[in-house]
């Protein structure tokens, strides 16, 4: 008789979504009134719950540190300062000295955002829709500066059962992936 393991075995993918499916129902806090009102204000990473899996770190240098998954992505802010305006949530992103911005349209269309830093850095068209409390981008880019081959990332963000905002991105059908928790500034 052939013994099975005390657990499932899922797919990556489906292990990544599960930080988002536990999103936080579509009951909202007192004065909250859109998901939008969720991801306002400041939040700090939680190194101790963040993962990336894939070729690399996302550091650039090869020696490890980075946490970028290896998704081509940079290294994940250490710090984000969210706000929402009539029709965006802008992502302001710290990573030490360097500050960097992403823009979010909420109504499904198209905005361009600069994926990556330094010489790396290049283009990313993205476009968002709400599915419930998660907010669901997909994200097309130039592998690389330069490159003819054009990637096409999955973002989803939403704020957790314990209130925490988790970001996942991954590149469908490889198996580079990252998820990274921020806990809200007090």
């Amino acid at each position: 008789m052939q013994r099975r393991p005390p657990f499932a075995v899922l797919p990556l993918g489906l292990v990544l979504l599960l930080g988002c499916a536990h999103a936080r129902a579509e009951t909202r806090p007192s004065g909250v009134t859109s998901p939008a009102d969720q991801f306002v204000g400041a939040w700090r990473i939680d190194s101790t719950k963040m993962s990336s899996v894939g070729g690399g770190t996302g550091s650039g240098r090869g020696g490890g540190g980075g946490t970028g998954g290896g998704i081509g992505m940079g290294p994940s802010p250490d710090v984000l300062v969210v706000r929402r305006g009539p029709k965006t949530l802008t992502f302001d992103q710290l990573r030490g000295a360097t500050n960097s911005r992403l823009m979010f349209l909420l109504d499904g269309g198209k905005m361009a955002n600069t994926i990556g830093s330094g010489d790396a850095a290049r283009q990313g068209v993205y476009v968002s829709h709400w599915n419930g409390a998660r907010l669901e981008t997909t994200i097309t880019a130039p592998a690389a500066k330069g490159s003819k081959e054009i990637l096409t990332y999955q973002d989803v963000r939403c704020i957790d059962e314990s209130g925490a905002l988790v970001i996942e991105i991954s590149i469908p059908g490889r198996p580079n992936s990252r998820r990274v928790v921020y806990k809200r500034s007090r």
